[in-house]
């Protein structure tokens, strides 16, 4: 049976296969660039994409979540007019009149996800900029093309899985403070707003992870760890006609090409289509260990009150009852991710 294998050069320029160390490498820098292009779009920083983001409002090729209404209950009153010789306690009528604080509406929230792919690498791309993989059996090399079962497939699965329950490269939270995990910066300083009268606003941000933490160091490989066709191939060319896939050299390889026309839109790809792989929010997690709790956002308020103070201003009475006691939760959503490895 043929085996396959991403190949590499050693530093003697002998045809190795990758390692799991250089399979590390590859995954790690593909969801660094991913991570990169999206904080590029949310920051209005280079790189810059759009893929797999999530935002407040709408927009071009984004899909409606959710929405959550930030509302607020406000001081109200009532009045009663003094009535002149009728023998009513016009001041004991106005305490006992019947006011509640009033409800509204402070601002809607509505989330949006990203929900188109690039197009896939083309044949010319793909030649020109995939890793290459060999056949035992046929002692042959050719690009490393996507297909069933295929060993990019797993390899894209991992990826994700990583971003998902791993290392969280190009991962979203949301909370109130900047995770303690120092890979996060904020890209988002206000995904919901919860008003209450009377006391600080509590504002949720949106934090995207963009590398690893200084406790959680890189993968890290001999360099270069891959090789790839320099040039469109006629006909695949031999191993002399190869080219090292480096990571440290933006003009050539991973740098530029490989990452960039090949790895990312197959991965953003496998993370879109089908659904299996995307942001929630929601009122409750369905079960299943795919999905990923990334924080909360809540709706709360004051729905006590003081019982009421009531002023004369003659002739007129008023009771004027203000939000008072403990808080209550009106509506809560989770931001879930959710990764179903099952394609």
């Amino acid at each position: 049976m043929a085996i396959f294998g991403l190949t590499k050069a050693d530093l003697s320029d002998n045809l190795r296969y990758m390692t799991s160390s250089d399979f590390d490498r590859l995954l790690y820098e593909t969801r660094k660039l991913l991570a990169l292009y999206m904080y590029g779009h949310h920051t209005g920083g280079t790189p810059a994409s759009d893929y797999c983001t999530i935002q407040v409002g709408a927009g071009a090729g984004m899909t409606f979540i959710n929405v959550l209404t930030d509302t607020i209950y406000a001081p109200n009153s009532d009045t009663l007019d003094r009535g002149l010789n009728d023998g009513v306690d016009d001041a004991a009528a106005a305490a006992a009149l019947s006011v509640s604080t009033t409800q509204s509406s402070v601002a809607n929230f509505a989330y949006y996800r990203k929900t188109t792919t690039p197009l896939l690498p083309s044949g010319f791309a793909t030649n020109r900029y995939a890793p290459v993989q060999f056949d035992d059996a046929t002692t042959s090399i050719r690009p490393f093309e996507y297909a069933a079962n295929s060993l990019l497939l797993e390899l894209l699965d991992e990826c994700i899985n990583q971003m998902h329950s791993g290392d969280e490269i190009g991962s979203y939270r949301v909370g109130t403070t900047n995770p303690a995990d120092d890979g996060y910066v904020e890209v988002i300083s206000n995904f919901f707003t919860d008003t209450r009268y009377g006391e600080d606003d509590v504002v949720h941000k949106l934090y995207l992870k963009i590398d690893k933490t200084s406790t959680d160091t890189a993968p890290t490989s001999v360099e270069p760890f891959g090789l790839y066709f320099p040039t469109y191939p006629t006909g695949y060319p031999q191993a002399a006609d190869l080219k090292l896939i480096d990571p440290t050299n933006g003009n050539d390889g991973l740098g530029s090409n490989t990452l960039t026309e090949y790895m990312i839109p197959h991965l953003v790809n496998r993370m879109i289509v089908g659904g299996m792989t995307r942001w929630y929010l929601h009122s409750s997690t369905p079960a299943g260990n795919e999905y990923v709790g990334r924080g909360t956002i809540s709706d709360t308020h004051i729905t006590g009150d003081d019982g009421g103070v009531v002023t004369f201003a003659d002739p007129t009475y008023t009771k004027t009852v203000t939000p008072s006691g403990s808080v209550s939760t009106r509506s809560t959503l989770l931001f879930d991710w959710r990764f179903q490895n099952a394609y």
